[in-house]
């Protein structure tokens, strides 16, 4: 039987190998059924396999015994709690090894059988009883490994000197001078340092755990500054102090940030202004170099109004169409514009001017005369692309004709778009510029320069006398059309 097995190993004096080795054939046995295993204990035998062990543990020192007594080896759940029970006692300052043995081999034999007692046992003298029961064993160990391992273990202490770094702190600073949420560095922060003196305990050359003894700031550390914006406004809008701003409605423009402040101005819409302070209700800009307050209600950005830059843009362009306005300038209309512009119109029925919108853009961007005005003139001369002139000689402008005969002194061009630029060409030339102006390489004669308007042209160039408010009176309804068409989209 498994108890007479144990009886036998403990006598035999046989190595702590041999009786593992006997341990696990037994245990094998009776997992494969080959030994019986007891359905009631023998009260003899258990009493006997009490008396066995007791004697070989009295084999060891009586101050040995007294503490395996003490700590009570049959409340062990299992060898690691046996191992841990030896290494956290503190009432034990030595134990033998050959305790440690004993100690090992009774939970080994409990924990190693595939049968245990359930419940403590009795013996009653009198009677030769014995009250008691057996059930699986579900916890056993493979000890070779636990012993091996515990065996192995070996702990060690140092003294240690290491250089730690030490974390810098973040200052955060609030401020209007960002929009809200957005964050700016205003100083970088840098590790300090610090010699540390250290006791580390090594387990099996791991580090298990340290102590500080000594700490000597070597470098201190430089906080990290942060400011961080809660300017709302200039977060509605996605924009910084310098930035340009529009007008979505008439504002006016006071010397102070309050309503009672004088008034320096009224500003029209689609103004366009450069920002230089504001707070969530007032803001500081600068139109055209005047500087003044105004409240936010009416400033945007394209972010905030989409749409917002091209009608300032267009508003700017209409703000400076009068009958004084200078001729030798560009118009600032885009191609697109141009197209706008001349298509679409009722009158041009052979659709010249809509088909060659794009060789007004050209000329003016060539010789920096207004294509506008050269298209109004074009308007004027032939009927909107309906004259004889126009039609037989691709000449617009019944440009070289004669009071005396008009159609047979007029030029023959080849196309329109060669009549345009001839046309730019010669205004720039003659009649928009004083003489030494750079003309695509020439250089102008100023031969009939009067002045760079409408009127001052007109008294070389035509002899009507309300020629020169007749194209203007072109040029503005083709001004307007932008305008239109802009704002309409």
């Amino acid at each position: 039987m498994l108890k007479d097995s144990f009886d036998k190993k403990v006598n035999d004096n046989k190595s702590l190998p041999e009786i593992f080795a006997d341990l696990k054939k037994s245990q094998k046995e009776v997992s494969e059924g080959t030994k019986e295993i007891p359905k009631v204990p023998n009260t003899s035998n258990i009493k006997k396999k009490h008396y066995k062990i007791e004697e070989y543990v009295n084999r060891f020192k009586d101050r040995d015994y007294k503490f395996m007594k003490k700590i009570n080896i049959h409340r062990f759940k299992s060898l690691d709690h046996v191992t841990y029970i030896l290494k956290t006692n503190k009432k034990v300052r030595v134990i033998s090894s050959s305790v440690i043995g004993a100690i090992l081999i009774f939970v080994m034999m409990l924990s190693y059988t595939n049968y245990i007692y359930a419940t403590d046992f009795s013996i009653q003298e009198d009677k030769k009883q014995v009250v008691g029961s057996f059930e699986a064993n579900e916890n056993t160990f493979d000890i070779e490994r636990i012993i091996e391992t515990n065996s192995s273990i070996k702990r060690e202490k140092k003294i240690v000197k290491e250089t730690w770094d030490i974390q810098y702190e973040t200052q955060v600073e609030p401020t209007l001078m960002y929009p809200d949420g957005e964050e700016v560095i205003i100083q970088e922060g840098s590790y300090g340092k610090e010699n540390v003196t250290l006791i580390k305990t090594f387990e099996n050359g791991e580090e298990l755990d340290y102590k500080i003894l000594e700490r000597d700031r070597v470098v201190s550390p430089v906080d990290k500054v942060v400011q961080r914006g809660t300017n709302k406004f200039l977060a509605k809008n996605n924009i910084h102090f310098g930035d340009i701003v529009y007008l979505s409605a008439i504002t006016d423009l006071k010397d102070k940030w309050t309503d009672s402040s004088n008034t320096i101005m009224t500003v029209g819409a689609y103004t366009q202004m450069q920002l230089l302070d504001a707070n969530e209700e007032w803001c500081k800009v600068s139109i055209e170099g005047i500087e003044g307050y105004m409240r936010t209600d009416n400033v945007v950005t394209e972010y905030s109004s989409p749409g917002i830059i091209e009608k300032t843009r267009v508003t700017k362009i209409l703000s400076e169409v009068n009958f004084e306005m200078p001729l030798n300038e560009p118009s600032g209309l885009t191609a697109g514009d141009f197209r706008k512009v001349l298509s679409g119109n009722i009158n041009d029925r052979n659709k010249i001017f809509e088909n060659n919108a794009e060789a007004f853009y050209i000329a003016e961007q060539l010789y920096h005369v207004n294509g506008l005005y050269l298209a109004a003139i074009g308007i004027h001369e032939s009927a909107w692309g309906t004259s004889k002139i126009s039609l037989d000689k691709k000449n617009l402008f019944g440009y070289g004709a004669s009071d005396g005969s008009p159609y047979d002194s007029a030029f023959d061009f080849e196309s329109y778009q060669e009549g345009i630029e001839t046309l730019a060409k010669s205004m720039a030339k003659y009649y928009l510029n004083d003489a030494g102006v750079d003309v695509q390489g020439e250089l102008s004669t100023g031969k009939y320069y009067n002045g760079n308007t409408l009127s001052a042209v007109n008294i070389r160039y035509a002899s009507d006398p309300e020629w020169a408010n007749k194209v203007y009176s072109k040029m503005s309804s083709l001004y307007s059309r932008l305008k239109l068409g802009v704002f309409d989209d």
